[in-house]
Parts: C-alpha cells; structure tokens; sequence
C-alpha cells in the first residue's frame, strides 16, 4: 500500500490518533501530547506500521491465567479498530521485566515458567519479545550496580515514596521481605532502564496501564496509556487472578 499523499497525512494522523486516545482503549487522561503526534507522523510517513513497545512483568502467579488471555484479546481488538484507520496497524514488541522479578524476590525457575507459558498466550498477538536482563547485559548492568545505586541515590525518593506508595506496591507484588530495601532498588533499576530503553528504541511508542502518576518511573518516550485488559481496568494481568472458566 502506498503511503498517503502529503495533503492527506494530516487527516489519516487524526483517524489513527483518534483510535489511540478512544475511550474504548485509552484510560484517562486521554491527552494528546506533541511527542505521540509527531510518533504516529513519522510512521504515516514512512508507510509503516506503528512501533509499540510493552513490558511485562510477573506477580505473584506462576502461570498465566485467564487475565492474561484477556489483556491479549483485548489488545487484538485494539489492533483490528486500529487497522481501519492505518491497514498496517501497529507491530508490538514486548519485553519481559526479569530484572523487575528478580529484584522482587521471585526465583529464576519461576520467573522462566511464567514467561515462557506467557509467550504462547501473546502468540496470536506478536513473537517479537527479549528480556530487559539483556538490555543490563548489553550496557554492561550489574544487580551490583543497581544495588548501589538504590543505596547512594536518594535525591527523590521521598517524593516517589509519597506520591506512589511504592513501598506498599513492593509489599504487594513481591516476596522480598525488606520492603523499602526492595522499592528502592525497583526504582534505580528503572532509571538505569528507562535510559538504556530510551537509546535502544528512539522511533517507539512506549505502551502502558500505567497512570500519568508514574510517569517519573516511565521512560522519556511517546506514552500511550490504555486499559490492561479491559475498558474501565487498569490493574497488570501479572498482578491479577481470574480463574479460567
């Protein structure tokens, strides 16, 4: 398909955005910012499909469950609504949070068999994943390193720890029994991260459940903020139980 003639490209921007920021997909606020408008230009442009990036964490379960199947059928939907607008859709990319597991307290055999059973639910979805462990590895990342630096790089952790309440999120979602300790080392690794993500994919659309709240954890990208799973649910499917039927 050819790529829309410079005097349209304003008009099918619009219908993609409008897809983007619908209420059916998108939570709220659902602000349009210059970084996500220029992203969805430049692939109009190129004639390409969106790049959306997604990391996935794990909770407390081994397996996927029925929450996962969900959040993949609903970002199906969003792809098919979206393919009436830009027939090339989006291409997802997802990474697989490891580090954020590891740093949680969960074990490796866990780790492995819920990120492996989770490739094959998202497999209708995409096959395009990799592991945030490799992006440490790659820019030469220690646990070492993030632990030091969770220990020595406090300058905003009080205002984190006020407006995200991260230590009740560690006590929450993870089995590591020092809390704080735990908080804090999620938040260096996520600063380490979101520079090295930032660098590796500077075209993407970054995708979340997340609320603009966290963005101080977020990396410097386009932000498209949609529901988990559902319309009217924002909760990670890795940190919700639904029985299969």
């Amino acid at each position: 398909m050819a790529a829309p003639q410079p005097m349209y490209r304003g008009e099918v921007v619009r219908e993609i955005l409008s897809v983007l920021l619908s209420g059916r997909f998108a939570r709220n606020p659902r602000t349009l910012t210059p970084a996500l408008e220029s992203a969805v230009m430049n692939c109009v442009e190129s004639n390409g499909p969106l790049k959306l990036l997604l990391l996935w964490g794990k909770g407390h379960k081994d397996l996927p469950d029925r929450a996962e199947t969900q959040a993949c059928q609903f970002l199906l939907k969003f792809r098919e609504r979206l393919t009436r607008a830009w027939p090339q859709a989006f291409h997802l990319k997802v990474l697989f949070t490891d580090t954020h597991a590891m740093i949680n307290g969960y074990s490796s055999s866990t780790i492995r068999s819920y990120f492996g059973a989770t490739q094959e639910v998202l497999a209708p979805l995409t096959t395009d994943w990799g592991w945030l462990s490799t992006l440490w590895w790659h820019a030469g990342i220690t646990y070492q390193d993030v632990k030091a630096a969770a220990a020595t790089d406090n300058r905003d952790w009080a205002d984190l720890e006020e407006s995200l309440h991260l230590t009740d999120r560690a006590a929450r979602y993870g089995l590591s029994p020092d809390h704080v300790t735990c908080a804090k080392t999620y938040v260096a690794a996520r600063n380490l991260e979101n520079a090295i993500i930032r660098r590796e994919y500077p075209d993407w659309i970054y995708l979340t459940s997340d609320s603009v709240e966290m963005l101080p954890l977020l990396p410097d990208m386009p932000i498209l903020h949609l529901y988990s799973r559902q319309r009217g649910w924002c909760e990670k499917p890795w940190n919700s139980t639904l029985h299969h039927r």
